[in-house]
Parts: structure tokens; C-alpha cells; sequence
């Protein structure tokens, strides 16, 4: 025992072992940060494309052709627009027809609203008006000279017996001319017919071009 003591004393208690340092932490390789990325940029790809095809289909849902309603349709002049089912057509003439003051003012009695479409269709089976304005019935029948148009929402309305009825746009720039396209005048109480249709004119002897007078609905 005293041996074994003497011994222990001598040797002493066994020595612990220390595990060996972890390895330190390798950096990933140019390929494996090249093949991460553009994992990270093929999904945020699809993402974006998702949204976008999202945004597109809502707006040609607002963009499309489906013509406003008519609530919608208010006073001014409008081009290429669809002629609407619950419009009541009172006049439909071709533009050689000679067209009489008298013939607006009967249009006019007949309108029971106080709203009228005055508008040209490039052939007298078209569902489009080329050109048209919407105005107060009275254009039909209110006498204003041409030089000196009535403003009625920006649209200027004339009606001058023996010489012409029609509409025109505002000069909003008074150093720009008015769009030509805008304009529409018809010969009033005269031996000859015509006379414009947007940019189209001399339509003195014309039968394709229709002049035409729609009653619309009041909302």
C-alpha cells in the first residue's frame, strides 16, 4: 500500500486530453456563389413576371373596347364611338341631302329627353360614329351665328339659318389651331348638301356620309 502511494505520488493523476480545434469554416467557391444567385434570380423572376402578367390582364380588363355605358357619356365631342341600342335615331340623311333649320327644330319636338347625339357615319350601315358631340337639344333649334358659336362643356355649337349647323372644339391654345378632326358642319337651308365630317369635307354631292341625329337617354 505504501508502495502504491509512493507511486501515485510519483506519477500523478493522468493527464486530460483537449479535443482538437474545429476546422475553420470554408468559403463557398465562385461557382456555388454564381449557382446560388441565380437560383435567388430565376425565383424573384418569376415572381415579378407573375405580378406583372396580373397587371396586365386587369388593365386590358379597364382599357377594352367595351364602349361606356351611357350614364357615362357626357357632353363634348367624341370620336369613333359605338352607337348605343337605347338611342333613338331621329335623322339619317345622307350629306347631299339639303338639310332645313326646320327639319333640326322637328328632330328637336321629337326628342324626349334633353340630350341629342349629332354625329357623321362613314357609311350608312356603320355601328360607328366617325365623329359626334352630345348636347342640349336646343342646338337644334337655339339660332347662333357661326362666327360667334355658343360654348356648351368646352364644345362650341352654332346654328345659323341659311348657312350652316355644326359643332367645333374650344381653342385651348391660342397658339395651336383646333383639331380639324373635331369639326362637323352641315349646309342649313341652302340647294346643296354638305359639308363636313371630322377631316373629311366637301361633301356637297357625297351619299356614302351620313348625317345623323340621335335622341339619348337622361341620366
Amino acid at each position: 500500500m505504501m508502495f502504491h502511494g509512493i507511486c501515485s505520488q510519483m506519477i500523478g493523476p493522468k493527464p486530460t486530453t483537449t479535443p482538437p480545434p474545429p476546422p475553420p469554416p470554408t468559403c463557398p467557391s465562385i461557382d456555388e456563389i454564381t449557382s446560388t444567385m441565380e437560383k435567388l434570380f430565376d425565383a424573384q423572376t418569376k415572381i415579378l413576371l407573375s405580378k406583372l402578367a396580373d397587371m396586365e390582364a386587369r388593365l386590358n380588363e379597364l382599357t377594352s373596347n367595351k364602349p361606356l355605358a351611357p350614364s357615362e357619356l357626357f357632353m363634348g365631342i367624341y370620336e369613333n364611338i359605338t352607337i348605343f341600342d337605347d338611342w333613338i335615331l331621329l335623322y339619317n340623311k345622307p350629306y347631299n341631302h339639303n338639310t332645313t333649320s326646320k327639319e333640326l327644330k322637328d328632330i328637336a319636338n321629337q326628342c324626349n329627353s334633353n340630350r341629342v347625339v349629332v354625329g357623321a357615319l362613314q357609311n350608312e350601315n356603320s355601328s360607328i360614329l366617325s365623329i359626334a358631340a352630345v348636347g342640349p337639344k336646343y342646338v337644334l333649334y337655339h339660332n347662333t351665328a357661326v362666327d360667334a358659336p355658343e360654348e356648351i362643356e368646352n364644345v362650341l355649337w352654332y346654328l345659323e339659318p341659311g348657312r350652316s349647323f355644326g359643332f367645333r372644339p374650344i381653342e385651348s391654345d391660342p397658339d395651336e389651331p383646333p383639331r380639324s378632326e373635331l369639326f362637323l358642319s352641315w349646309s342649313i337651308d341652302v340647294n346643296y348638301g354638305g359639308w363636313r365630317a371630322g377631316e373629311a369635307t366637301n361633301l356637297y354631292q357625297n351619299s356614302i356620309w351620313h348625317k345623323v341625329i340621335y335622341c339619348m337617354p337622361t341620366f
